[in-house]
């Protein structure tokens, strides 16, 4: 049985919850996360470390095709892009947010592709957020597919490679969705080494308690403090070494299920809060009221997951799964 790494499960969880707190005080007095848009390279890099650890042996001995690890992987993201598109579809309507050039875009979201119909409109028009879903999922076809011939050495170059790209793209222009490849691509990559080359257990709460706060303080740190070219320094230096000891602090009995629920409604939380957001900002929202909207969202994600995510990637794992019995995979 894979070991379930909590820490990393809850970190997930409260990288979620900044980016909600990021995109709340767009519309109000302060936003608490000023560094939130940073949580999508944190998750991109749990992503190759979790993929890695959860896919890659069975993937580089070629026991599970890279047609059956893509189907796994778009039943875990797709359930809730939908949901989450439809939201967005539905807080479009209800705010009347213009809609030249985004008819379109609908459908070819509601299948986790950017809309690439009408240059005029945004890749994902009705749910921004999403593109980083878009880049994920074009990663892990990727690595379905080179699994295999990823040797160390050939990790090293690529991670060479695309991390000089990062910080090239964050020194020009900071970070953003237009340098989506070469964030995928230094992250995704830097995880699957971290997962190689992981530490032995031997961290304990503390240490758990101490990632948390060092991972939100990172992202809480006001822009104006330092230049954005700094961001490559926090994605670089400071996301591998929170994932490596994370992945190696054991959790006591109650704080796992606390870890569990995190990780279970960060995803969920992450895919449906920003049309949920411009639902209940319809006037300007304080500080104090964006986080008590993000602590109502936290608990929203978490019963949707339980009652619509789970179900439905259960569902669709046992329509697809080349035994009758299937599992929610991870």
């Amino acid at each position: 049985m894979k070991h379930r790494f909590l820490v990393l499960d809850g970190l997930r969880g409260v990288a979620a919850v900044a980016v909600v707190l990021l995109h709340f005080g767009g519309y109000g007095r302060y936003q608490i996360t000023q560094h939130g848009y940073l949580a999508v390279d944190f998750f991109f890099m749990l992503s190759g470390f979790v993929l890695a650890y959860a896919y890659g042996d069975r993937l580089g001995s070629r026991a599970m095709s890279p047609g059956r690890f893509f189907v796994v992987r778009f039943i875990r993201l797709w359930p809730m892009a939908l949901l989450g598109t439809a939201l967005g579809v539905v807080a479009v309507v209800t705010l009347d947010v213009p809609t030249e050039g985004i008819a379109g875009a609908a459908l070819m979201n509601a299948l986790l592709l950017p809309n690439l119909l009408d240059p005029r409109a945004r890749l994902f028009p009705f749910n921004p957020p999403h593109w980083s879903l878009w880049f994920e999922l074009v990663a892990n076809v990727t690595y379905g597919l080179v699994a295999p011939r990823l040797s160390r050495a050939v990790l090293i170059a690529l991670v060479i490679v695309a991390g000089a790209a990062f910080a090239v793209a964050t020194g020009i222009a900071g970070i953003g969705e237009h340098f989506g490849p070469p964030r995928i691509a230094f992250s995704f990559i830097a995880g699957i080494m971290l997962q190689r080359a992981r530490l032995p257990v031997q961290f304990g709460p503390r240490t758990a308690v101490g990632l948390a706060m060092m991972l939100f303080g990172i992202l809480a740190i006001p822009r104006a403090w330092f230049p954005g070219a700094v961001d490559a320094v926090y994605v670089m230096a400071l996301f591998p070494a929170i994932i490596a000891i994370g992945a190696a602090t054991e959790l006591p009995a109650y704080a796992r299920s606390i870890a569990g629920a995190l990780g279970e409604m960060s995803y969920p939380l992450y895919a449906i809060h920003f049309p949920l957001i411009r639902l209940v900002t319809i006037r300007e929202t304080s500080t104090a009221q964006g986080v008590a909207w993000t602590m109502v969202l936290v608990v929203v994600s978490l019963g949707v997951s339980r009652a619509y995510d789970m179900p439905a990637r259960r569902y669709l794992n046992s329509l697809t799964a080349p035994r009758r019995t299937a599992r929610v995979e991870a």
